[in-house]
C-alpha cells in the first residue's frame, strides 16, 4: 500500500511549482523534515512514551492476550477471544472521550500520562494474577484498558502541536511509525517472556 501511495499519490499540478514538487518527493527532503522533530526534546519523549505504552495493546491485544488468559486462567479459546478483543471496543470509545476531555481541560500532556499509568497498573494486576478476575471483571478491565489505549489520538495531537504547521504531518506520521514499531517489538518480548 506504502509503495503503490507512493507512486500514484500525487499532488495537483496547479498546487505548486513543478520543481517543488520534484524536491518534495526527495528522499532528502524526508530527511530534513525529520531532523527537527528529534531536536524536539518534548517530542522524544512523547515518542518513547508512546513506544512504551502501545504494548498493552499491540503486545498483548494483538496476539498473546488470548493465549494468556487461556493458560493463565484456563478460559476456552473462544471465550478468552472474545474477552481480548473488548480492548478494541474501549479504544473505539476512549478515543474520542479521551480526546473531547483533553480538548475541554487542556490538559493533554496530563491525561495522557495517567493513562500510562493507569494501564500499567490495570495490566500489571492482570499478568499478576488473571485468577482475581470473574468473566465479568475481566471484560471491564479490557474495555478499560481499550478506554486507557484512546491515549494515542492524544500524542497525535500533542506530536503535532510540538512543530510549526508544515511539519504536523510528518510528526503524526513519524510516532504512527514509532507506536507500530513498539507493536512489532512487545509481540516478540511478550512471546519470550509468557515462554519463559
Amino acid at each position: 500500500i506504502g509503495v503503490a501511495a507512493f507512486i500514484l499519490v500525487r499532488s495537483p499540478k496547479n498546487s505548486h511549482p513543478q520543481e517543488k514538487e520534484a524536491e518534495s518527493n526527495s528522499i532528502m527532503h524526508w530527511v530534513k523534515q525529520l531532523i527537527p522533530l528529534f531536536k524536539n526534546k518534548t517530542f522524544i519523549i512523547l515518542a518513547i512514551a508512546n513506544f512504551l505504552m502501545v504494548g498493552s495493546v499491540e503486545g498483548f491485544a494483538d496476539s498473546w492476550g488470548i493465549n494468556y488468559l487461556a493458560l493463565g486462567a484456563g478460559i476456552a479459546k473462544p471465550d478468552a477471544a472474545l474477552i481480548t478483543s473488548l480492548i478494541f471496543l474501549g479504544m473505539l470509545i476512549g478515543a474520542p472521550l479521551l480526546s473531547f476531555i483533553a480538548d475541554k481541560t487542556q490538559a493533554h500532556f496530563k491525561l495522557t500520562s495517567l493513562c500510562g499509568v493507569l494501564m500499567a497498573l490495570s495490566v500489571a494486576a492482570l499478568l499478576m494474577n488473571p485468577d482475581w478476575f470473574s468473566i465479568g471483571g475481566l471484560k471491564a478491565l479490557m474495555i478499560f484498558i481499550g478506554i486507557l489505549s484512546g491515549y494515542q489520538a492524544l500524542v497525535f495531537a500533542i506530536g503535532e502541536g510540538l512543530v510549526p504547521k508544515h511539519l504536523s504531518n510528518i510528526s503524526i506520521a513519524t510516532l504512527n511509525c514509532i507506536n507500530m514499531f513498539g507493536g512489532a517489538f512487545f509481540h516478540g518480548i511478550i512471546g519470550k517472556v509468557m515462554n519463559f
